[in-house]
């Protein structure tokens, strides 16, 4: 199974949209940015292709970093 990721210009949301976004971004909130599932976020973080911490059993992503990972921003 793959697991793409849009980086697309037209999925682009404008830069002030995005930096409305909290600093850190829940699995929710990071799988929407990135047009995929949640699960897919789950199995992204736990295999160190997203930099991420895990926090109370839920994984809290970076928003810049995440912006300048996928190069969306």
């Amino acid at each position: 199974m793959s697991e793409a990721i849009s980086t697309d210009a037209e999925a682009r949301l404008p830069l002030p949209t995005l930096l409305h976004l909290p600093l850190l971004l829940d699995s929710d909130q990071t799988a929407e940015l990135l047009n995929v599932s949640p699960r897919t976020i789950t199995r992204l973080c736990k295999k160190g292709k997203i930099r991420a911490v895990q926090v109370g059993g839920q994984w809290r992503v970076n928003r810049d970093e995440l912006l300048k990972q996928f190069g969306i921003a």
